[in-house]
């Protein structure tokens, strides 16, 4: 259960002033009138207030009537629309109170001014606690949480760990808030029971204290003595597929529930199961896993039962490479003399065959004839077409041949071209 409150009183009001008429120069003709709307007395803090209203003035059209309004830093340009309505919308500075100084002038010199005083409600702290996992006798708790507050305050936080009610609150000790208005909370119990936590953050807002408050009821257990038990599994697949496993476990502890989580590599989450009850784990795999340590990927799970008992298992993946797919293309005919300006090479590959620096890993040797007459260095990308031209042939039938390599494996394909005597 979580609530907040405030233990200091502060209201918000707009209070509009009587709109005084100033002759400026040689007034001729009446003064503008402002009309307000109705608009909202309250603005928390973080909210921007809107006024609108219309502007009128007998014998001057909206059109040449010029408008200001100032929030005690100078004044801005005020738009007015041809049928004389206006409309104002200012964030003002957390906590803040600013007068709003609306100003109309014609074109006979006739101006009117408009005051209006805003105050600011102060929001208090909205606080959210979570337990992310079971609370156990002699280990520190994981718990954590954040607050929201629109204001630009500075807020400072205390924790009871063994809050009972207000007559017996236990000793506070300080809660480390971050820039991120997150926080977590480390206590160890000594003795199992269900336990009361009071969070408490204060935004300074006011000589009187003004805070929000929440509250975390956890249970704590004696430390298991049964976890679960994992057999391991491994699979293998190629590269570029996923690899599933349904997590298997059995627990001699009958009759708890338990959470399955995985790390997949930037640390455990949880694993939802399926209609089916099974908790399913699965990872795509771009490269082969020939250069790993030990020859195969690894997949850590754990399974972690009502009492807080953990059992942890790492499955085994093994990728197998996949050679590139060439496609040499097309076989052409041309004349003693002429250029071969037609060859083109692509290649498909399952693999995600890059360096850790995003380089890819693939790259070609082309062969006229048997004989290498292009040497690899070049890197090449799948799906892409290349160019493989040829001039100077002699007359005859001669077969090219295109080898594209990954890091582990090759593939290749030909194509002919076949020179004709021109005479």
């Amino acid at each position: 259960m979580k609530n907040s409150r405030s233990n200091s009183l502060r209201s918000l009001r707009v209070e509009a002033l009587e709109p005084r008429c100033v002759m400026s120069g040689d007034p001729i003709g009446s003064a503008p009138q402002i009309f307000l709307d109705p608009f909202n007395s309250e603005v928390n803090e973080g909210q921007a207030f809107v006024i609108t209203g219309r502007v009128l003035d007998n014998d001057t059209p909206a059109s040449a009537l010029t408008a200001t309004v100032g929030y005690g830093f100078g004044d801005e340009p005020l738009a007015i629309a041809p049928d004389g309505t206006f409309r104002v919308e200012h964030l003002p500075e957390f906590g803040a109170s600013i007068e709003v100084t609306l100003t109309v002038t014609d074109d006979q010199n006739n101006q009117t001014t408009e005051v209006l005083r805003v105050e600011v409600v102060n929001v208090l702290p909205l606080i959210d606690v979570r337990l992310n996992s079971p609370a156990v006798v002699g280990q520190p708790i994981n718990v954590s949480g954040s607050f929201v507050d629109p204001g630009n305050d500075e807020w400072t936080g205390e924790v009871f760990y063994n809050y009972v009610d207000e007559g017996n609150t236990g000793d506070p000790e300080p809660l480390q808030l971050n820039a991120d208005k997150t926080f977590n909370l480390s206590h160890i119990y000594d003795a199992p029971g269900d336990y009361t936590i009071r969070i408490v953050i204060n935004d300074g807002n006011s000589e009187v204290p003004t805070f929000g408050e929440a509250y975390l009821v956890i249970s704590v257990t004696d430390a298991p003595t049964n976890p679960p038990v994992i057999p391991p599994q491994r699979t293998t697949i190629e590269e570029g597929q996923s690899a599933s496993f349904v997590v298997n476990f059995n627990d001699p502890d009958v009759g708890q529930g338990h959470t399955v989580f995985v790390d997949y590599g930037a640390g455990y989450v949880s694993v939802t199961p399926g209609a089916d009850g099974k908790y399913v784990v699965s990872k795509f795999y771009g490269q082969d896993s020939s250069d790993i340590t030990g020859g195969a990927y690894t997949l850590p799970v754990r399974v972690v039962d009502a009492s807080g008992a953990t059992a942890d298992a790492t499955y085994l993946v093994y990728v197998n490479n996949v050679a590139p797919s060439v496609d040499a293309r097309p076989n052409q005919v041309i004349y003693v003399g002429e250029t071969a300006d037609k060859g083109l090479f692509s290649f498909t590959d399952p693999g995600l065959e890059y360096a850790g620096n995003g380089d890819p890993l693939w790259q070609y040797e082309v062969f006229l004839d048997g004989i290498l007459v292009r040497a690899k260095g070049d890197l090449i990308v799948p799906s892409t077409d290349y160019p493989a031209i040829f001039s100077g042939l002699s007359v005859g039938v001669h077969s090219v041949t295109v080898k594209v390599s990954d890091d582990d494996s090759f593939g290749f394909d030909f194509f002919t071209i076949t020179v004709l005597n021109s005479e």
